[in-house]
């Protein structure tokens, strides 16, 4: 079924991105993202609902990212390379 077609993607994406990307979490401020694969990637933070809820400058290797002002509870931090367009996603857990 579509259902478990798109399920089996979302965990395969989420494999992909423990493999290339690691967030330092829970946060209470700040959140640091780090790539294992080269490139230039976008940063989008949306909440649960999939609400984009900030954009953050392109970065290369790793990312400060400011999340002070976000209220408390569960996001997703996105990443696209600009390039290929490659996508990953990882669960934020703001303090």
């Amino acid at each position: 079924s579509k259902q478990k077609s798109t399920q089996a993607m979302t965990i395969q994406r989420l494999k992909l991105l423990i493999q290339n990307a690691t967030v330092t979490k829970p946060a209470n401020d700040v959140v640091t993202v780090f790539m294992d694969s080269p490139g230039t990637y976008d940063v989008r933070i949306l909440n649960l609902d999939g609400t984009l809820v900030r954009n953050e400058a392109a970065f290369k290797d790793h990312v400060n990212i400011d999340v002070a002002e976000l209220a408390q509870g569960f996001y997703f931090i996105e990443l696209t390379n600009t390039d290929t367009k490659q996508q990953f996603v990882q669960k934020l857990t703001k303090l």
